[in-house]
């Protein structure tokens, strides 16, 4: 069995990410490779349709989700690349106060073909999703100006 993992380094807090790219059908706002995606539902059991820029297609279904860990894990019920048994996880860890890491795993079986190549290409498709948190939510967000309005002055 292939072992990929993807790594994100954000300047936000654990729970602020979960919010943002955690939900099961939210990947479609935040990666960049992905078409408008089919799908609802963020419990067990629910799904998603994706289709890349490029025309492949597959078909994914949660199998668990734990917002306390924020984390989810989720298989490929049908994929155009030549794998099988594939399992993924999307985990969140907290690093600091407003410092995270999206760690992005899958585990997968090469069926037919050349294996690295399949390998690479499941290996581009999860950089580009974690390069496209990263773009998007790398950055400290900028401290807000003090409202002067709320100091209190001495007469």
């Amino acid at each position: 069995m292939a072992l990929i993992q993807a790594f994100a380094t954000v300047h936000r807090s654990a729970a602020d990410m979960w919010r943002e790219v955690g939900p099961f059908q939210s990947i479609v706002r935040w990666h960049p490779l992905l078409m408008p995606t089919d799908g609802s539902g963020e419990e067990p059991g629910a799904e998603r349709t994706m289709a890349t820029t490029d025309g492949r297609r597959w078909v994914e279904r949660l199998r668990e989700t734990d917002p306390e860990q924020r984390l989810y894990r989720y298989d490929a019920s049908s994929s155009d690349l030549p794998i099988t048994d594939f399992e993924g996880e999307f985990r969140i860890r907290e690093d600091a106060p407003h410092k995270s890491t999206v760690i992005w795993t899958a585990r997968f079986a090469v069926t037919s073909g050349n294996e690295k190549d399949v390998n690479d290409a499941v290996r581009h498709f999860l950089r580009a999703g974690v390069r496209g948190i990263e773009r998007r939510y790398a950055r400290p967000t900028a401290a807000a100006p003090h409202d002067v309005s709320t100091l209190w002055h001495r007469p």
